[in-house]
């Protein structure tokens, strides 16, 4: 039987059916762009008002606590909360890495009391004062006696943030926290050098310069004028 007929008429088939296939595709992508450009595109509008970008959210605190420590010397223990290193302080009124709190830890209990309110506090820096001791045998041991804290609570510049630039405080307690008081402003601690039993020289900075003041710790007081370190 020659079979040349049909091998052709089945060649001309295929063909026939690819063309139609791909002119079927190529409608098929002409409807879909047309009917995606009707749905995404928009008439300009001469009168249209312009919408205010919203305001950023506010980022909630990336609080985090720091480590235990123990005052040489007590019986109780202490911990900062503090802000987290990568904590996104743009549209907060708190830098990054900031110790906004310290707890008082009772090991006995195992509770917690924490220094300062719950808010408005920035710590900007903190200094036990310690005092060797003798016991009975004559072994020494150092002890801390009270606490020193340079605190910010108040946006006195009014930007929005509490940091270095706002007013701050010369604070004390004792180490277990009891007895929280301000001394006096200022805006930097230095150093205590005991000058007796009752009293330690304390050096501090201020907005008007270096200062010198004895400080009675019994009363947690400064005793009398501070007096401003001249240069020769």
């Amino acid at each position: 039987m020659d079979t040349g007929f049909f091998k052709w008429l089945w060649r001309f088939n295929a063909v026939a059916i690819a063309l139609a296939a791909a002119s079927f595709l190529a409608m098929s992508a002409v409807f879909l762009i047309s009917e995606l450009g009707g749905l995404f595109y928009r008439a300009p509008m001469d009168d249209a008002v312009p919408v205010a970008a919203a305001e950023a959210p506010e980022v909630p605190l990336d609080l985090q606590l720091g480590m235990i420590e123990h005052p040489e010397g007590s019986d109780v223990m202490r911990v900062a909360l503090r802000t987290g290193d990568r904590y996104a302080s743009s549209y907060s009124k708190y830098p990054s890495s900031s110790t906004l709190n310290i707890g008082i830890v009772d090991p006995s209990s195992l509770t917690t009391r924490w220094l300062f309110p719950a808010e408005n506090t920035l710590i900007l820096q903190t200094m036990d004062i310690l005092r060797n001791q003798r016991d009975a045998a004559g072994s020494e041991s150092i002890s801390a006696q009270a606490s020193l804290y340079l605190v910010v609570q108040e946006d006195s510049n009014k930007d929005g943030a509490l940091s270095s630039l706002d007013r701050a405080v010369l604070m004390i307690s004792g180490i277990d926290g009891s007895g929280l008081k301000v001394l006096t402003e200022a805006t930097g601690l230095s150093q205590t050098l005991m000058l007796d039993v009752a009293t330690e020289l304390l050096a501090y900075t201020a907005a008007t310069g270096q200062k010198l003041a004895r400080l009675d710790l019994p009363s947690f007081s400064l005793q009398g004028d501070a007096v401003a370190m001249t240069g020769p």
